[in-house]
């Protein structure tokens, strides 16, 4: 009798354990990569900080991301997933001093190639993930944003 209890006590274990290993195991991983929005700029590293905002009640998707006294805002009508060819004023970039005082303002450039892939756009997680390559320029300079990549938590917004 002791050797069945002991047996069943065992098993009971046993099967706890298994149960454990089986809850962890499929726990969400919150080990993912922190938001980052990083390119090169005219051949140079830049990274910065993403902003993502998503107004749901236009569809317009802002990806701004703050770096060291440079602002770069991208601007999409989101549709979906895939490639976003930018116009117009769907593109800027400035440069600051203090973070508030603008020193140089460039547009978007002439030669329409300037685009943005959303990859990624989860709505329950909040998590947008893509890739940017963007021309701009001001009176005197044109410059180049190329192999750009972000990925960041966006807010929900209603613009009135």
């Amino acid at each position: 009798m002791l050797k069945a209890i002991m047996k069943n006590t065992y098993l009971f274990f046993t099967a706890v354990f298994l149960i454990v290993v089986i809850m962890i195991s499929c726990e969400k991983d919150n080990t993912s990569e922190p938001d980052f929005i990083s390119a090169k700029l005219e051949n140079q590293n830049w990274d910065g900080r993403p902003e993502i905002i998503f107004d749901k009640e236009t569809d317009t998707l802002s990806i701004r991301g703050v770096g060291n006294e440079q602002v770069i805002v991208l601007n999409l009508k989101y549709t979906g997933e895939g490639i976003y060819n930018l116009e117009k004023i769907r593109a800027i970039y400035y440069t600051t001093v203090g973070g508030d005082v603008i020193t140089n303002w460039y547009n978007l450039g002439k030669d329409n190639s300037s685009k943005v892939t959303i990859t990624e756009f989860d709505t329950n997680e909040k998590i947008v993930k893509g890739d940017f390559q963007v021309s701009v320029l001001n009176s005197t300079d044109e410059l180049n944003f190329t192999n750009g990549k972000f990925k960041g938590i966006f807010r929900e917004v209603t613009i009135d």
